[in-house]
């Protein structure tokens, strides 16, 4: 029998393992001991063997409690116990270390700013708008859905399609009600009058745009490279615009706004 000065006191303290007859052989493969109490799979297993044929009966190791293999071993075995084992117990009983996570760096951002809305009464009545109509594509989705099944269980089903009717009058009123929130506010247009005034400027422009491809086409033809056919190019348009500009049509300053 190895003798207790063999044996740490701290592993000698370790609160004993489950009794034998209750305990069984292992929880893993033999191979998962190994590097726990680095001994071959043959050594383990020759353990087990020990621990069955002990002569108060039978004894089985405690593989998966290793705080208590050093007072097993003590009780079955003959032999000094094994420094791997002893090693092993230690690391089991000792109590764990208690790490101190880093403190995090001081932050040297901003907070983002907070978006300013034009108006925060139309922008709160658009994402409720947006709300409404999420909840009105998943009604949807589930009234399809209900539908689908098999059996069709049609008290369901009746009872989706008046969700989703109830919250396609909510999407309605509140359209509306932004509708008339930003006419209040003269922010919409007609658009048969916003048609009116950029056709004919829009034909403008598509006729300055024709003459001056027909009038720099013999250069792009004439051009002995791609840099120089759109150097070309380039210049006319400058030239067409600059006579649209010359002609009161549109200022400098709408031009520079759009470059």
């Amino acid at each position: 029998m190895a003798l207790a000065g063999d044996i740490p006191e701290l592993v000698l303290q370790a609160p004993p393992s489950a009794p034998a007859a209750s305990r069984v052989e292992k929880a893993h493969d033999y191979g998962h001991y190994v590097t726990i109490y680095g001994k071959q799979v043959r050594t383990i297993k020759w353990w087990v063997q020990q621990g069955r044929a002990a002569s108060g009966g039978p004894d089985l190791p405690p593989l998966d409690d290793p705080a208590s293999m050093p007072i097993w071993w003590k009780r079955v075995m003959k032999q000094s116990c094994p420094a791997s084992i002893i090693d092993a117990a230690r690391v089991a009983s000792a109590p764990p270390v208690e790490v101190p996570l880093p403190a995090p760096p001081p932050s040297t951002s901003l907070p983002p700013p907070s978006p300013r809305f034009e108006n925060p009464a139309v922008m709160s009545q658009e994402q409720n708008l947006q709300h409404l109509k999420e909840r009105l594509a998943r009604a949807r989705e589930r009234q399809l859905s209900l539908e689908n099944e098999e059996p069709p269980d049609f008290a369901k089903i009746e009872a989706a399609e008046s969700k989703w009717r109830e919250l396609r009058g909510e999407v309605e009123k509140a359209e509306e009600a932004i509708f008339k929130l930003r006419s209040k506010q003269g922010k919409l247009v007609n658009q048969e009058q916003l048609g009116a005034l950029l056709l004919p400027k829009l034909v403008t422009v598509a006729l300055s745009m024709r003459f001056m491809r027909t009038r720099i086409r013999p250069q792009l033809d004439a051009a002995q490279s791609e840099e120089e056919a759109e150097r070309i190019w380039q210049q006319g348009i400058d030239d067409a615009f600059g006579e649209l500009i010359a002609a009161g049509f549109v200022t400098r300053e709408h031009l520079a706004l759009a470059a």
